[in-house]
């Protein structure tokens, strides 16, 4: 290092102590070319408000284009995907404690052969395809703290997905967690087939009958719905 490094390193010791050789952020203590915390806001509010690009907000707003680019950045607006679309409010999809909801998805791959497929070798020197199959990404992450559980299987059945939801509870329960509640998406293993529409009302009363009084649910401290309604009525609740 530079003997100008070295001074400025024995100055800090020998003003601060130890405290002083800790690592500082090279942020800059002023930026006088920031804009003004009033334009900024204008910014932000119209980036709610209109929904739309810095290309389009830069006519509007008199203000350059590359000037508006870090505005939306900083303020977390940088993408009108993770904003709900009536209000403009930033979504944030955290439970509170870890094991509250996880999500599951499976992902299909091809199998890769041996010697490598068609990204190793090219289309056109890649030979006859080979009738090596796929395999199945089954992977849960935490909504909490975004802990990631992933195995890669043969299968994407219901026994597959039961054996993998079990090994990820596992998971969870080393670590002092209890999954409550699972969310996936309507993969056919997650759900119950029918063979007809009646089949399919027939069980609907027998499930109803289960969420009302049998069902914990955690917004009712573990209480069924039909013992709050009870409780209500009796004029039990405290």
């Amino acid at each position: 290092m530079s003997r100008q490094t070295v001074y400025r390193w024995l100055r800090r010791f020998e003003e601060e102590g130890e405290a002083g050789l800790e690592d500082r952020s090279s942020r800059p203590r002023r930026c006088p070319a920031r804009l003004p915390a009033e334009a900024e806001n204008r910014i932000a509010a119209d980036r709610l408000t209109e929904r739309e690009g810095p290309h389009l907000m830069a006519g509007r707003l008199g203000i350059p284009r590359s000037t508006i680019y870090a505005v939306p950045a900083r303020r977390g607006l940088s993408r009108l995907a993770a904003l709900d679309r009536t209000t403009g409010v930033p979504i944030r999809y955290v439970r509170d404690c870890p094991g509250e909801l996880v999500h599951i998805d499976i992902k299909t791959l091809g199998r890769v052969p041996d010697g490598g497929g068609w990204r190793i070798h090219e289309r056109a020197n890649a030979g006859p395809r080979q009738g090596v199959g796929y395999e199945y990404i089954h992977s849960m992450i935490d909504d909490h703290s975004r802990f990631a559980y992933t195995e890669a299987l043969d299968s994407q059945n219901a026994a597959a997905c039961a054996g993998f939801l079990l090994r990820a509870a596992q998971a969870f329960a080393v670590r002092g967690y209890r999954i409550e509640q699972v969310m996936t998406d309507n993969a056919w293993a997650y759900k119950h087939p029918y063979t007809s529409n009646q089949q399919r009302r027939q069980a609907l009363p027998g499930f109803i009958e289960y969420y009302n009084h049998q069902r914990p649910h955690s917004s009712l401290e573990g209480q069924t719905p039909n013992t709050e309604l009870v409780n209500h009525l009796c004029g039990k609740d405290t």
